[in-house]
């Protein structure tokens, strides 16, 4: 079997752009893909109208499909962890707040309360960046 062509750099601000479209928006029929020609990040839309989709989207290997929250443990985990760092004292109610439906609106009406909304952001943010870094290692996707 032949090895596959490596891939063209991305760009991490790009690739988090197209990675945050597709999260906020995937009851919508967001998506984001790594072009691995070009390295270029594209974004599609069910719901928005978007440039058309490319004719070679599901051609093996053109394109990457970027990886959710739940496969990078952006979700649960993070907060967990954020809590376990942060708000030790409040570790076992978030916990608790996270078995029943909406949660996360639950843990931010909390973080707001406590002073905490930005640094829980802040986290996240950096959070987010170093998992796509792992993922973009794990799928031989240079970065630029």
């Amino acid at each position: 079997m032949p090895d596959k062509p490596p891939c063209a750099p991305v760009l991490l601000s790009e690739l988090r752009d197209g990675f945050d479209f597709a999260t906020m928006g995937s009851d919508f029929g967001n998506e984001a893909y790594v072009n691995s020609k070009t390295g270029a990040v594209i974004v599609l839309s069910d719901e928005v109208e978007m440039d058309t989709r490319p004719d070679d989207l599901k051609k093996p290997g053109r394109y990457i499909a970027l990886p959710s929250k739940s496969e990078l443990d952006l979700g649960r985990e993070l907060v967990l962890a954020f809590a376990a760092e942060t708000m030790p004292e409040e570790h076992d109610h978030i916990t608790a707040m996270f078995r029943r439906r909406g949660a996360f609106g639950q843990f931010k009406d909390l973080l707001r309360l406590r002073g905490q909304l930005e640094s829980w952001h802040e986290y996240e943010s950096r959070a987010t960046d170093e998992a796509l870094k792992r993922w973009c290692a794990e799928n031989d996707i240079p970065l630029r």
